[in-house]
């Protein structure tokens, strides 16, 4: 990882330990929401408590011994609010549960057909890569998915997509309507009950926490071993944009159930027998959060075999009026304040001013709750016609869009969600030899690597945006190369085949250890 990328990391970790870790951090929740609602102060003195114990006391200046998981009876009484922290207990093996050989049970928060996002497609990938290796791979939905989801919806047990078959349990546990610890019962008995019929030999669950813990249930019964994929953390999110966030603090602190959400992440990944992180600025977050190097591993996200197989054909100007007239530069995706779309937009025109000649204009594809306000700014500007919107496209639509675009530009600002999280976009038209230029923050340096497989600028600066832009459309060359280099790493090492390698040996190791039920207390 680059140096300025890694400092930046390196920084938000500390920052993300400090303000949800530190005692002082944590007194402060405590007497805002005491001063707002006194009838919370017991609850919110407890998590106050949860949190300088579990993590550490990070700037408190009285540094205490680590926290220990102390070992219980099945007759302890745990807090089943707070009490994350997986315990010993009696470690004894068990012998009435007979998996099936290879058989993976991955547990996943949504899918297609239902969304199509970057969530659904990786895991659909995943899945495709693995089924191609001879796994025997299972994927099973959360329980109230997708009906939870959308109104007047509601699946089947089983749902066939592209040669995949999805699995759907009850669908009338509303996750978002329910308190999470009955929710999590719900869950631990629907997928103990799907447990007990496919016999899997490993549970693979991905992002969020209650399918981990939903899986560590099911372990503490059967010694079942427990993958968790994190692919991203709603906190990094809530820190990038305000959401989960109580306004009445000047300083934006964090609501105490997103806090405690963010615990709940750690404490799931610290449990499960191996750890998979979607980039390895996210595996430095979990491994500095106690995570063992040696039980944490890379899953990095890909491009789609069909995409990368495809060739390119010659770029054509088609209803929307961008190509063949001018250069287009392309962005397809969520319109989020932090994906840095009004730096584009300054970009352009800053090029419509000083490189008349290039004729560059912007095809922005996708919605968002910054449309809005994005939109509001550009309608002012006196180089609008230079910018134009799409709204969203299905995934199968994207391609044809790629064949309008001379060049894609991800124009991320550097939030923690930026820098810790990679997103599949720019995966695509690297493997379609389109020129991808983007900013320098740490997740996207891992793919896009300046002046070998694409183009970086200094994340937040127009004017470094528009000189990058201006060089990759002029400098033909040079472009050449670094496209061609961009589509043979894809090929060679960002395909859903090669980055999940590694999973059929970890499941197979995790397989053949001794099975052990290790306590999981209950959230």
């Amino acid at each position: 990882m680059p140096v300025v990328a890694e400092n930046r990391v390196a920084e938000f970790v500390e920052r993300i330990r400090a303000t949800y870790s530190s005692e002082a951090e944590a007194r402060r929740l405590t007497e805002l929401y005491r001063q707002a609602e006194p009838e919370s102060t017991s609850l919110l003195e407890r998590a106050s408590a949860f949190v300088r114990e579990r993590i550490g006391r990070t700037g408190s200046g009285d540094e205490g011994p680590p926290h220990v998981p102390q070992e219980v009876s099945a007759d302890d009484d745990p807090d089943p609010l707070f009490n994350f922290t997986p315990l010993p207990g009696r470690a004894r093996e068990s012998y009435a549960y007979k998996p099936v050989s290879g058989r993976i049970l991955y547990l996943l928060n949504n899918s297609r057909p239902y969304h199509n996002g970057g969530y659904a497609i990786r895991a659909h990938g995943i899945i495709k890569a693995l089924q191609q290796q001879g796994i025997d791979v299972i994927p099973v939905l959360r329980p109230g998915y997708p009906a939870d989801n959308f109104k007047d919806v509601r699946a089947d047990n089983i749902v066939d997509v592209d040669g995949v078959s999805y699995r759907f349990l009850l669908q009338d546990a509303n996750r978002y309507e329910m308190r999470r610890d009955q929710y999590a019962k719900i869950y631990e008995a629907e997928l103990l009950k799907l447990v007990r019929k496919l016999r899997p030999a490993v549970l693979h669950a991905a992002s969020f926490h209650f399918n981990a813990h939903a899986a560590l249930k099911v372990r503490e019964k059967f010694g079942t071993p427990v993958i968790y994929e994190v692919r991203g953390l709603s906190l990094l999110v809530d820190m990038s944009i305000g959401r989960g966030t109580d306004k009445r603090h000047p300083k934006m602190l964090p609501s105490w159930s997103r806090l405690l959400e963010f615990h709940e992440e750690v404490e799931v990944a610290k449990a499960a027998d191996h750890l998979l992180c979607i980039t390895g600025a996210m595996a430095s977050l979990f491994q500095s959060l106690g995570v063992p190097a040696e039980r944490c591993s890379l899953l990095l996200n890909a491009a789609e075999g069909k995409i990368v197989e495809a060739v390119r054909g010659p770029r054509r100007k088609s209803s929307s009026g961008t190509a063949g007239s001018g250069k287009t530069i392309g962005y397809f995706g969520s319109i989020q304040f932090y994906e840095g779309l009004d730096d584009l937009c300054s970009a352009i025109e800053i090029l419509a001013e000083e490189r008349p000649d290039l004729n560059v204009k912007a095809l922005i594809i996708g919605d968002g709750r910054y449309e809005v306000t994005l939109k509001n700014r550009i309608e002012s500007s006196p180089h609008r016609d230079h910018i134009q919107f799409h709204g969203r496209v299905s995934h199968e639509q994207i391609e044809r869009y790629f064949e309008e675009c001379d060049a894609m530009v991800y124009p991320r600002k550097s939030f923690p969600v930026t820098e810790f999280v990679s997103p599949l976009k720019p995966l695509e038209p690297m493997a379609l030899g389109i020129p991808v230029i983007s900013s320098d923050v740490a997740a996207l340096k891992e793919i896009v690597l300046d002046g070998k497989t694409g183009f970086t600028f200094k994340a937040g600066v127009p004017r470094e945006l528009a000189k990058t832009i201006a060089s990759v459309l002029t400098d033909e060359a040079a472009t050449a190369t670094v496209v061609e280099n961009a589509r043979s790493y894809v090929q060679r090492e960002r395909t859903w085949l090669r980055t999940t390698e590694l999973l059929p040996q970890l499941y197979r190791r995790l397989e053949t250890q001794k099975r052990v039920r290790r306590r999981w207390l209950p959230i």
